[in-house]
């Protein structure tokens, strides 16, 4: 159906573009900024280096979970493309939780947000590449390939905007709330705009 319905292509890599779009500003941010974030907090090396630690370990489990929900939603008897979007809208939940950490002050609450919102966040990478799947196979690698270079470019003209703001503001917050909402983006996309095939 792929090569017969180029609306339903544009209508594809258009969410595809939105989603890899919104994931690499949050996650470059939550990943980039960390240290960064932690030392503005009063933590010093060897604790910020902890939490470093436990928030990347946190995003690899999260990450790993991501494809066994997917799983047991399909074995529940659930589509693929429905399962793929409930825990796709699971993880958007997860890094909301980005949006809460200003308000909790710096303890362990603080901590524990960030390690929620780095599992939600990596959580969506292996969403989008089984999403990205459904391209039309005989120009996958271009696609692919633009949109990851999309991904970048986005993500890198935010960290200049979101650096130059925390350097006249001396806060965090903003970029925090962004990188916590900027998944529900994609989200919104794949629910609006795409039509997934009978046999998913």
């Amino acid at each position: 159906a792929e090569p017969t319905d180029p609306t339903g292509f544009w209508r594809r890599f258009v969410v595809l573009g939105l989603i890899v779009g919104s994931l690499t500003i949050s996650w470059q941010f939550l990943r980039a900024w960390l240290t960064l974030l932690l030392d503005f907090q009063g933590y010093d090396r060897l604790d910020a280096r902890l939490a470093t630690t436990g928030y990347f370990i946190a995003a690899e489990v999260g990450c790993v979970l991501a494809g066994v929900f997917v799983m047991r939603l399909i074995r529940r008897g659930r589509p693929v493309h429905s399962a793929r979007v409930a825990v796709f809208a699971g993880y958007s939940a997860l890094t909301a939780v980005a949006i809460a950490v200003p308000f909790v002050g710096s303890g362990a609450l603080m901590i524990a947000g960030l390690m929620v919102a780095g599992a939600g966040i990596l959580g969506l990478h292996p969403l989008y590449y089984a999403l990205s799947q459904e391209l039309p196979h005989k120009r996958m690698g271009a696609l692919s390939g633009a949109l990851a270079a999309g991904g970048w470019v986005v993500s890198s003209v935010f960290q200049i905007l979101i650096g130059a703001r925390i350097q006249e503001t001396k806060s965090y917050d903003v970029g925090l709330v962004i990188a916590g909402l900027a998944p529900l983006l994609g989200l919104a996309a794949l629910l609006v705009l795409w039509k997934p095939t009978r046999a998913a």
